[in-house]
């Protein structure tokens, strides 16, 4: 089971200075070696912090003995075709590889329609297996119903568990969903789920 370390921390004061409406913050950290092996035993004097740009003492860590979970959305619309298709498919497969087994992982690709091509229950070379198959098969095409994904993605997590993320692999663009962005970034933050994009932008757009 991959630890999840719960840190309290606040800021340090100046002289004189007045201590802001709030001083104490919640954060939930994984810890990974360089060989993305897990490192456990970890205390809060292991961890340095700031808050608002000022250093912060961290007065405690605490191990979350529940998994966080991770949901890679894949874009498969028609505008990724070319070298964005395989940048997608480099950097799915990379996380497949690299991750912990521990961590449930699940695979959802969107284009006018929503695929969930990986269960977080799915083993992980039978999940390396559905998206090799996706990536060597199947073209990209049609338009992009992005925030619907997402939607779906939280939907997913649901209970959501402390340190639960999504991985979000796309040109950026929606044209078709239900949802709108104004919906889905509230929605977004409301979970307080962590969320991570791979915007796969030329340089010169």
């Amino acid at each position: 089971m991959l630890p999840l370390l719960l840190l309290w921390f606040s800021a340090t004061l100046a002289p004189g200075e007045s201590a802001p409406p709030c001083t104490e913050v919640h954060a939930h950290v994984s810890v990974l070696t360089r060989h993305d092996q897990v490192v456990s035993g970890l205390a809060a004097s292991n961890f340095v912090a700031e808050l608002n740009g000022k250093p912060a003492q961290v007065e405690s860590s605490v191990r979350d003995p529940l998994r966080h979970r991770l949901v890679i959305l894949v874009d498969h619309s028609g505008s990724m075709s070319g070298l964005r298709w395989h940048i997608a498919r480099e950097a799915t497969l990379a996380l497949l590889n690299r991750l912990p087994t521990q961590i449930p992982v699940e695979v959802i690709s969107f284009d006018t329609d929503i695929l969930r091509l990986v269960s977080l229950d799915t083993a992980r070379p039978q999940a390396i297996q559905a998206v090799t198959q996706l990536f060597s098969s199947v073209v990209p095409k049609s338009r992009t119903r992005l925030y619907d994904a997402i939607h779906a993605a939280l939907a997913t997590l649901q209970p959501v568990r402390p340190g639960d993320l999504l991985y979000l692999i796309s040109d950026g663009s929606d044209n078709v969903s239900n949802e709108n962005g104004d919906q889905m970034q509230k929605e977004l933050l409301q979970s307080r789920i962590r969320m991570f994009l791979n915007l796969l932008i030329p340089s010169d757009e």
